[in-house]
């Protein structure tokens, strides 16, 4: 596999052809077709493999994996929604909805930090937990108090110097 650094501003026409929906991450098969959201393909590159990496094919296990990564994005959608409203409205921010976001992902960390012992393994919801903490914390970098989370800080330490993490940071510039 290669990684192309795609702008989700100014998505190339190439981009577009094969993903209309523009949608990143998307991955190209070797026959050329797309495809798209990271569940989707993390299923994909495990089915590749005899045993699962991501997700593990049968049992409780794999409902727990699931159930874990479904929470992670969950706290990425409302911590994006907050950033959102606070975007577009300011100080004129709906205080209710504020408050309503800011106490989910309150909840969530508090999920997290509680389960920690469940993310040994590099599994889509370690994936799912380390994407939505970095988008949450680049874009509302208060809305995560690690010294309330002492746990999930180590964890997110720990897990953010894989390579394969390291290696997928977005850029900024």
């Amino acid at each position: 596999m290669k990684l192309t650094e795609e702008n989700p501003y100014e998505k190339r026409s190439f981009l577009l052809e094969k993903n209309p929906a523009g949608k990143i991450p998307v991955l190209l098969r070797e026959n050329g077709e797309p495809l798209i959201d990271s569940f989707v393909i993390c299923e994909y590159i495990d089915l590749l493999n005899d045993s699962p990496i991501f997700i593990p094919r049968n049992g409780e296990e794999r409902f727990e994996v699931l159930h874990r990564a479904a929470i992670a994005d969950a706290m990425l959608e409302a911590g994006l929604a907050l950033y959102v409203e606070k975007n577009n409205h300011g100080n004129d921010i709906n205080l209710k909805f504020q408050r309503n976001k800011e106490l989910a992902v309150q909840t969530y960390l508090r999920f997290f930090e509680d389960r920690i012992d469940d993310l040994k393994t590099f599994q889509f919801d370690t994936i799912s937990l380390i994407c939505a903490l970095g988008s949450i914390t680049f874009r509302i970098p208060e809305l995560v108090d690690y010294s309330k989370f002492s746990k999930l800080s180590n964890w997110s330490q720990e897990i953010s110097r894989r390579k394969s993490v390291s290696d997928t940071v977005p850029q900024l510039g």
